[in-house]
């Protein structure tokens, strides 16, 4: 998909840039007209052909790999003794000291004031 919508919007650049030399050098709608599509067709069969040569010799790598994130319902394993478990065992324990650890690492937003700011003070002039 990538590669077909790669080639049209190049070819509709192709008919733009076409169409504005047209009306400038003051030719005919028809001459316009056939410079338009003979430009569309080129434009676009000559990037589709490119990307599919770079494609087919591994340089770039455009529908390829293309992975779709898939929903689960259960959430990720992790190991023992990770960091995210913590919270959840010290709030099952009970253990107060490192609940208060946990609070301070973002869980309320304060907005900075002008006294959280230290004036600098500008050297000697």
């Amino acid at each position: 998909m990538f590669k077909l919508g790669m080639s049209l919007g190049m070819a509709v650049l192709a008919v733009l840039v076409v169409s504005f030399a047209g009306l400038l050098s003051e030719a005919r709608m028809t001459t316009i007209l056939l410079r338009d599509v003979l430009g569309f067709v080129v434009a676009g069969t000559v990037v589709y052909l490119v990307m599919f040569l770079l494609e087919a010799k591994d340089i770039a790598l455009f529908d390829k790999e293309l992975e779709f994130p898939q929903e689960t319902a259960e959430p990720p394993e992790t190991g023992e003794g990770d960091a995210e478990d913590e919270p959840a065992e010290a709030a099952e324990t009970g253990d107060d000291a490192s609940e208060t650890e946990t609070s301070g690492t973002g869980a309320e937003f304060t907005p900075l004031t002008e006294k959280d700011f230290g004036r600098v003070e500008t050297p000697g002039s």
